[in-house]
């Protein structure tokens, strides 16, 4: 009895060993466009070609931004995406575990644009400073120039007061950063009320100087830039200077 009670006893300790040796590690720190670290970001690790039980992982990051995976499987390919105050970004980064029981030291931080305010009414753009409204069409309907800046200018949102129509650099420069399909992009961060792109084009604040009556408006669909006739009716996305 106690022979075999002692062989059992080995083959868990055998078990727990092999188990142990199978997880490698992976760590880095996340920050914003401009170095800044992140706290509270959630990091998920997925797995590219799938192990059963090593899949998905997932851990937020410290107040000093730094992050830490220790149960991955060994020398294997995962892609981290993160979600930043609900934001959700898309895939970030590739890369390999380490090897058995070691632990891969990401090189370079990895850098999170965008994120949500607290309250989830705004979206932060961490490379240009620059805070967008959190809602693809805010004000709910279309509206000619006049009628989208005195409504911009009237505008309280996640409490500021201070919003504004943006620069037509501003508004090609934002929704460019969605790559070739922005409102797919958009929709996947989280941003709400994304409509058609097929027919959405939005008020920037730049005059066309060739001619005084007209503006310029920007495609949510590329991100290319036309003008128009200052008393057509356009979608109207809020910017302010965030920080």
């Amino acid at each position: 009895m106690k022979l075999i009670k002692t062989a059992a006893v080995g083959f868990m300790l055998a078990a727990f060993l092999l188990g142990c040796e199978k997880k490698s590690g992976l760590e880095g720190t996340v920050v914003d466009c401009r170095g800044n670290p992140l706290a509270g970001v959630r990091i998920i690790a997925r797995q590219v070609e799938e192990v059963v039980g090593y899949e998905r992982f997932d851990t937020i990051s410290e107040p000093d931004g730094y992050f830490m995976f220790d149960e991955l499987y060994p020398n294997a390919a995962y892609e981290l995406t993160a979600t930043a105050n609900g934001a959700t970004t898309g895939t970030l980064l590739k890369v390999e575990s380490g090897a058995k029981g070691l632990t891969y030291s990401i090189p370079q931080p990895i850098a999170v644009r965008f994120y949500f305010s607290s309250d989830g009414t705004t979206l932060f753009d961490s490379k240009t400073g620059l805070m967008w409204a959190r809602k693809a069409v805010v004000a709910g309907k279309q509206m000619n120039l006049e009628e989208a800046m005195s409504w911009v200018y009237n505008l309280e949102l996640g409490g500021h007061r201070d919003w504004r129509l943006p620069t037509k650099e501003e508004l090609e420069a934002f929704i460019t950063a969605g790559g070739a399909n922005p409102a797919n992009y958009f929709n996947a961060l989280g941003v709400t009320s994304v409509p058609n792109p097929a027919s959405t084009w939005y008020w920037s604040s730049s005059s066309y100087t060739e001619r005084s009556n007209y503006a310029w408006i920007v495609a949510l669909w590329d991100g290319s830039a036309s003008y128009d006739f200052k008393g057509r009716n356009y979608d109207v996305w809020p910017v302010r200077a965030g920080q």
